[in-house]
């Protein structure tokens, strides 16, 4: 029943796990399918990008150039403003214009005509924000001159040219909707992944079992979602300039605190040389929201700090997880690959953004921790059902073990009873022997003889070992198999306590004396049934060895012993769930067998 009972679970956790990676294909490939209009939506046809081929000067030199030997340069000082100038050939009915400004303000004009004039600089907020402009031109556009004045009072957006897009303002907004959808969609599967991994973590408290570094990461899946869309068009449309600007830059700047804290509690053996960063993260950002609020310092001017640390926190992250995983932290070696990737795609961001002009694609490295999240959602599940697998094999085992103890208890009790019996029976035969042995009657004096020697070969026999679960199952298997007629040897010698689960010493032990029962119940009449059994610890090693005699065929097909009796699907678990026990604890099964023995050896490191 024991064996049946862990193979049917493990059986069910894979069969779950890949229904699971099944389902979640076919929701997302039906996903992709329906949202493809959304990401490419009909009223979009209308659109055309016109950021190439403009010349552009600045205010403090005149001179024209191609801005394409702009985005190379980053010569466009704080306050300095950049003059794009473009002829428009192009006719759209009802012709608009999309513009996307980064904490810039911006001015547009044709032919000297006002069309846009964004007034934050006239406010007393030095942060011009985040947003999104569309602008009407008039109808007769077409051939006159196109001139965007972009300003920042910020050095790193000083002088970067978003792309400009013409089309009639349906169009331009299926195209912001149409931008942003996957970005939209995926913050909510984020911040659901993230409620996933906290729910499973609450149920692993609940048992006993949590991993906090879990609580963290479910918390930063969350964030991470928030932050998923934040310099996506559609955001833009939702709140005021400043406010993107503080959510965007705000959220970034939280992103690392429980993504370090997560992977801080992951590490085992270089937890201590991962705390100064920690600490690091913590009070920069707390610095962060405080000198924001009290208007000291805005967000902006404090990227630079961020990203130095969260360069440095990442690299030191990826560094002490390969030293992690030498050492043989098993959750690292599924996350690590998609944190280097992600690193090297923040890392090129991180070029492009200070060394270029040219418009950043921050998607590859959002999609890079998008997949980690799912990795570790994933690894969660098979955690929680591994550990609740554990908890029903522990539950089964102390069932076992409470069985055994009874039935330890009445076979010691019993033999005692029997022992009583014989010492106080001993006094009269051997006043018994004695008078025969007078007699010279020799014959009924071994017939006597014989007759005392079968009662003492009948009485429960009683092993005894230093461990008590060994003890207890030797007691109740091996007194079962003499009371079936069959002979038992064993040798056994183990220390009291084992560095291995009681579930799994229960079922490995059990199972083992269970088939040699078995195949010795079966056994033909003119073949004496026995069973050979040892048990020793050697070399940090433990070796279980059981001979058993046989009869009857073994069956072995696609490298599987497969079980002779009739309902062979509810038995033949035995010797497979001696082999998964084996690999768990890096040991090894050898099973050799010939006409009338089979040997079943395991070996098992401690």
């Amino acid at each position: 029943m024991y064996r049946k009972f862990i193979y049917k679970y493990v059986k069910f956790n894979k069969k779950f796990f890949v229904s699971f990676i099944c389902l979640l294909f076919v929701i997302s490939t039906i996903l992709l399918l329906y949202f493809n209009k959304y990401l490419n939506p009909y009223m979009k046809k209308n659109v055309q990008d016109i950021s190439h081929n403009w010349t552009y000067h600045t205010n403090e030199n005149t001179n024209l150039n191609h801005l394409s030997t702009l985005q190379h340069v980053r010569d466009i000082d704080i306050d300095e403003t950049l003059i794009l100038t473009k002829e428009l050939k192009r006719y759209v009915e009802n012709g608009a214009l999309l513009i996307k400004s980064n904490h810039q303000h911006i001015e547009v004009f044709i032919d000297h005509e006002s069309l846009l004039k964004t007034n934050y600089y006239y406010s007393n907020q030095k942060n011009p924000g985040m947003s999104l402009h569309f602008v009407q031109l008039p109808d007769n556009y077409v051939g006159k001159t196109l001139t965007i004045k972009i300003t920042s009072p910020y050095r790193a957006y000083a002088g970067a040219a978003s792309s400009i897009y013409l089309g009639d303002i349906p169009s331009l907004e299926a195209f912001t909707l149409s931008k942003s959808m996957l970005h939209f969609i995926l913050m909510i599967i984020c911040i659901l992944l993230g409620i996933g991994i906290l729910i499973l973590y609450y149920l692993q408290k609940y048992n006993d079992s949590s991993n906090i570094s879990f609580f963290f990461f479910g918390i930063f899946a969350i964030v991470w979602g928030l932050y998923y869309p934040c310099t996506d068009y559609i955001v833009y449309q939702f709140f005021e300039p400043r406010w993107v600007s503080l959510i965007s830059i705000g959220l970034y700047f939280l992103i690392p605190i429980p993504l370090t804290l997560s992977f801080y509690f992951r590490f085992t053996f270089c937890r201590k040389y991962y705390i100064p960063l920690v600490i690091s993260h913590i009070l920069f950002t707390s610095c962060a929201y405080i000198l924001q609020v009290f208007a000291v310092v805005d967000f902006p001017e404090m990227l630079n700090i961020n990203n130095i640390l969260y360069a440095i926190s990442v690299f030191i992250v990826i560094v002490l997880s390969l030293l992690e995983i030498l050492k043989g932290n098993s959750f690292l070696r599924f996350t690590t690959p998609w944190v280097i990737l992600a690193y090297v795609a923040i890392i090129r961001d991180f070029i492009v953004f200070y060394t270029t002009r040219i418009e950043q694609q921050s998607h590859i490295y959002k999609d890079m921790f998008f997949i980690l999240i799912l990795i570790i959602l994933l690894y969660s599940i098979l955690q929680y059902l591994k550990q609740t697998a554990q908890q029903q094999a522990d539950m089964q085992t102390l069932k076992i073990k409470e069985q055994l103890t009874i039935e330890n208890y009445k076979n010691i009790n019993t033999h005692l009873q029997q022992v009583s019996v014989l010492k106080h029976e001993m006094k009269n035969h051997i006043l018994s022997l004695s008078l025969l042995m007078d007699n010279k009657d020799y014959e009924k004096a071994r017939s006597y003889l014989d007759e005392i020697s079968s009662y003492s070969n009948d009485m429960i026999q009683v092993f005894y070992t230093h461990n008590y679960l060994i003890n207890a199952i030797l007691n109740s298997k091996l007194t079962k198999a003499s009371k079936l007629g069959i002979k038992t040897t064993h040798k056994i010698l183990v220390p009291k306590k084992l560095s291995i689960l009681d579930s799994d010493l229960c079922s490995l032990l059990m199972n083992i004396i269970d088939n040699a029962i078995e195949s010795c119940v079966g056994i033909n009449k003119n073949i004496s049934p026995y069973i050979d059994l040892t048990i020793h610890v050697r070399n940090n090693y433990l070796y279980v060895s059981c001979k058993n005699s046989k009869t009857n065929n073994i069956t072995y097909k696609n490298s599987k012993y497969i079980s002779t009796k009739s309902d062979n699907t509810n038995h033949g678990f035995g010797i497979m769930t001696i082999e998964q026990i084996s690999k768990k604890y890096h040991g090894i099964m050898d099973i050799t067998h010939d006409t009338y023995s089979f040997i079943i050896s395991v070996c098992l490191k401690l």
